[in-house]
């Protein structure tokens, strides 16, 4: 009865950490398959965005000095 005692503060401790091993699990798991995959869909939409407002800028910076090519 005594070993079983002194086993008991073991063992709910074991179960305490099983506990939070499987709980670090999940949220990894979380994280890896739905947090990430819309954080670089994110990513790549803003730079996409960015991208476009770059070649929209490249353009009319050309119109431009087209037209002041052409007034000259």
């Amino acid at each position: 009865a005594a070993l079983i005692m002194a086993a008991a503060p073991r063992e709910l401790l074991m179960r305490a950490l099983g506990e939070a091993l499987s709980r670090t699990s999940r949220q990894l798991h979380t994280l890896e398959n739905r947090i990430a995959p819309m954080l670089r869909d994110r990513v790549a939409s803003v730079a996409a965005a960015l991208d476009e407002r770059e070649r929209e800028e490249q353009s009319r910076l050309r119109h431009l000095r087209g037209k002041r090519a052409s007034a000259r």
